[in-house]
């Protein structure tokens, strides 16, 4: 019998359900009702791999916002200690989130912040783009954006701010494009924007009585091209 027929005849035994074969066992043909066993992590495709992991003692649970012991995540809210996780894949937390990392992300995006502290951001000196849009946030803590030296999208809007404070958005020399649209904002003071000397768009949404204090706030702007106050109370 030629190589290739006996390996044809070893394919279509594996390709039978059980119970079909007429005969016993060869070398030929596996025992009849045998079947082919795969393991349970195999078979439940990535779950069962994550599931697999876990059994074995390579995967700890550390929550959405993982209590690190004085680590990074330290003290910070917890919505933007999980989106900081996030933004690093890791199996555990406290270990991976140290300070090269967090200088490393780039993007972060967070829906539906409540309350931002201002050292919810620290360390993150290498981010280029800033989400905290569709949220809930009333107020900016002085400094708050600090350390992003790198930064060059922050997008606030669908917020409740109502004010911002005098140098909001200090150290934030490279930010080309800011959105704060669609904010109650009544109170603008004139150095609100100060040092944002690359700004090029602005976004912004102002109620009667910050539409008095117009002018001051955009004179420290050199670069602006572009502002649009869409849904203002002029």
């Amino acid at each position: 019998m030629p190589p290739w027929s006996r390996e044809r005849r070893l394919r279509a035994a594996w390709r039978r359900p059980p119970g079909s074969y007429s005969g016993g066992a060869s070398a030929d043909r596996p025992c009849p009702g045998r079947t082919r066993r795969v393991p349970a992590w195999r078979r439940g495709g990535a779950l069962g791999l994550l599931w697999w992991a876990w059994a074995s003692g390579l995967v700890y649970a550390q929550g959405a916002a993982a209590d690190c012991g004085g680590g990074p995540l330290h003290g910070r809210t917890p919505a933007v200690a999980a989106a900081i996780t996030h933004a690093v894949p890791t199996t555990d937390a406290c270990a991976a989130v140290d300070a090269p990392r967090l200088a490393r992300i780039k993007d972060l995006r967070i829906h539906g912040l409540t309350a931002l502290q201002r050292q919810d951001l620290a360390g993150l000196t290498g981010l280029h783009y800033l989400f905290l849009n569709h949220g809930a946030l009333t107020t900016l803590p002085a400094g708050a954006f600090a350390e992003l030296i790198q930064l060059r999208r922050l997008d606030l809007s669908d917020n409740r701010l109502r004010a911002l404070p005098a140098g909001a958005f200090a150290g934030l020399s490279r930010l080309y494009w800011l959105d704060l649209y669609n904010n109650p904002l009544a109170s603008v003071p004139p150095d609100a924007f100060a040092g944002l000397s690359a700004l090029d768009e602005l976004r912004i949404t102002l109620v009667p009585a910050a539409a008095g204090a117009l002018a001051p706030p955009f004179t420290h702007l050199p670069r602006l091209r572009r502002l649009d106050l869409s849904h203002s109370r002029l």
